[in-house]
């Protein structure tokens, strides 16, 4: 069980050295899942990728309820491959934090090994806001530890004011990062 201290220290860190924030939005939760909007911002608020992706698959319509993206809505974007190098560009030799990095990271993945491309090492040591943040917030869990609060809760806990289109990967982005912030008491 983390502290509430060392979360607090950990977001500061992130803060005061850096770090991108990546969110994405996907055609569902699966092994076969795929990305269908990816957005990366830098702790100083500035976009670096915001892009809806056109998937392989379709976008289940109870999706599409979740984030709003149709499969209409990504008819004209560029699939995967096409963002996969600039993606790779971009993380390159940076911290990543993701609010819910094993999901992210696996979805990403998943993208990338659906088109055998590679993903840089970077992704695979993503630090996760949500586990930081379940130790800044302090429920107990079932399991000993301290209970995840989603995103939505971290936000509401810590009386953010949400900007842009909920379940949207920019709008997570700086969802996230005020979590980040509040949790290094800085927000």
């Amino acid at each position: 069980m983390g502290s509430a201290v060392s979360a607090t220290n950990k977001a500061r860190q992130w803060l005061e050295e850096g770090a991108l924030i990546i969110d994405v939005e996907t055609t569902g939760l699966g092994n076969k899942a795929e990305i269908v909007e990816i957005g990366v911002i830098n702790t100083d608020e500035d976009v670096l990728m915001d892009s809806l992706v056109k998937p392989e698959s379709r976008i289940p319509a109870e999706v599409s309820k979740t984030h709003g993206i149709t499969d209409k809505d990504v008819e004209l974007s560029p699939p995967w491959p096409e963002l996969h190098q600039d993606f790779c560009q971009l993380v390159k030799g940076e911290r990543l934090v993701i609010f819910n990095a094993s999901f992210d990271v696996r979805i990403i993945k998943q993208t990338a090994g659906r088109y055998g491309l590679r993903i840089p090492r970077e992704v695979n040591s993503a630090e996760c806001a949500m586990l930081a943040y379940a130790d800044y917030w302090g429920e107990p869990g079932k399991l000993g530890d301290n209970a995840w609060q989603s995103l939505k809760k971290a936000v509401r806990q810590q009386q953010i004011e949400p900007k842009g289109t909920p379940h949207r990967a920019l709008t997570d982005c700086f969802l996230t990062l005020g979590v980040i912030e509040a949790m290094a008491e800085l927000y």
